[in-house]
């Protein structure tokens, strides 16, 4: 029943656009900045956890598994960040094929984690150089939608990414998340391990 209803609201949602021939703006149509001021925690309390500096806590935060995250993080040391090409965002519109954008978008997303769960983990910095140039790729990036999405959202109807459109799918929310992330951890001047 419930997959019936999501599957509604989207399909309703493309449909009203659709017919209305303008964008929603479901959340900025609704809320104002008035109301994030008022509703959003300004301090970090609703972060569960520690700050990057306090290893105490890292270390038995991530006691169980530490051996496998630097393992992973050792192994994105030498990544090659992989450049998803217009024409692998073309191939969805000409074959059907969503894999040949997914894929490498994919592989990005994975080192790139590992790398932050890595530094996380260790706490020595051998992991920084590698997270700048994979946050580097991505912030490249036209977007971070995927191929398959595309076509829905944009009146080109195309899964080419088309220019001063804004599609936030699932994928691309991750990726903010990700890079969020990296931005909350090592994101301050105050972090010794960031070279200048």
């Amino acid at each position: 029943m419930r997959i019936y209803l999501i599957l509604f609201f989207f399909l309703s949602s493309l449909s009203f656009q659709g017919l209305l021939g303008k964008e929603l703006k479901l959340l900025t149509g609704t809320f104002k900045q008035e109301d994030l001021k008022l509703n959003l925690s300004r301090d970090k309390s609703w972060v569960p956890y520690p700050s990057y500096s306090d290893r105490k806590a890292w270390d038995q935060l991530i006691a169980p598994f530490r051996e496998e995250v630097i393992a992973k993080g050792d192994k994105a040391l030498d990544y090659q960040w992989q450049v998803v090409k217009a024409t692998d965002y073309l191939e969805y519109e000409r074959s059907g094929n969503r894999g040949m954008m997914e894929k490498p978008m994919n592989e990005n997303c994975t080192a790139l984690t590992n790398l932050l769960l890595a530094e996380l983990a260790e706490g020595k910095g051998r992991y920084i150089d590698q997270i700048l140039n994979g946050t580097w790729h991505m912030t490249e990036m036209s977007t971070w939608s995927l191929s398959a999405h595309l076509p829905a959202f944009q009146s080109s109807k195309r899964s080419l990414p088309q220019e001063r459109t804004h599609v936030i799918d699932l994928m691309a929310g991750d990726v903010g998340s990700l890079l969020s992330w990296i931005h909350y951890f090592f994101g301050t001047p105050s972090i010794p391990s960031i070279r200048k």
